[in-house]
Order: C-alpha cells, then structure tokens, then sequence
C-alpha cells in the first residue's frame, strides 16, 4: 500500500476540483466545488473565488476550512478502489508577496480559468494545511501532517 503522502499526492494530481466546507456567520457548513492548485510541498491548497461570495466571506472570517478530494466515479468498483483525501488548515487571502506565485500555480494547473483570474472581483486563496487524511476504500483512515515526512 502507498504511503499516506504518495496517495495524497497521487490524489491531488489526478483531479482538478474539491469540495471546499466552510462555516457561515449563523455557524452553519457552506460547502462548494472549487477548482484548485497546491504547492509542490502540499502544504498549501490554493483556491479561487469571487470576493463577495458566501465561501470567501466565510474564509475571511473563520479561517478554518475542510478540504475533500476524491476520485470515485459513482461504480461498485469504489467501494474497494475509490480514493478519499480530507484535508483541514487554515485560509488567507493570497497576499501581493506571493501573488504571482500562486496565481501561476493555479493557472498551470487551470489554464482554462485565466478569464476568471483576470476579473478584479475574484482573489486567491492559500490554505495552509494542517492534516491530510487518507482513506482507500472503506479502510481506516490514515493521517498526514504535511509539515513532517511522515504518514500515519
């Protein structure tokens, strides 16, 4: 079996979109499908959004945010095969020092969202990631914290 860093990373690579959980003003989950990028690292997910919307309100306010990857496609095969990563950290907007990085990194990834980028009431997002979570199938979870080397 793989380790928890070469599934998440495996994970990662092979998708272009997650869903990003987020907290509201009245303390109830917000969840949105987001196109995203990450840094080479992983210790970063980067995340575009319209400024006035409901999922960047909420990551200025309350930082913290899940992250969900997954790639089943809707088959019994998943049962067994299909691959789950959570991630937690925390959100920011991405700042003019690191601008350009992430913005490169998100369009690399999303070449086909540059119109997007371009329009003055969307930013960019980083989240540090705090704990990658792993699951295979219906096995247990496996925890990551990308700060060390080393999967659980």
């Amino acid at each position: 079996m793989l380790s928890v860093p070469s599934q998440v990373r495996l994970l990662l690579n092979s998708q272009v979109q997650c869903v990003l959980a987020t907290v509201s003003a009245d303390l109830s989950p917000h969840s949105a499908l987001m196109a995203y990028s990450t840094s080479d690292d992983l210790k970063q997910v980067y995340l575009a959004s319209p400024l006035l919307s409901r999922k960047s309100t909420n990551m200025n306010v309350r930082p913290q945010v899940s992250l969900l990857f997954d790639n089943r496609t809707g088959n019994l095969k998943d049962h067994g095969d299909g691959l789950l990563v959570t991630a937690r950290g925390s959100a920011a907007p991405a700042s003019s020092v690191n601008w350009d990085r992430i913005n490169g990194a998100f369009l690399n990834k999303n070449p086909n969202m540059e119109k997007f980028l371009l329009d003055p009431g969307v930013g960019l997002f980083a989240v540090d990631i705090d704990m990658y979570e792993s699951v295979l199938g219906y096995a247990s979870p496996r925890s990551w914290d990308p700060e060390s080397d080393e999967g659980t």
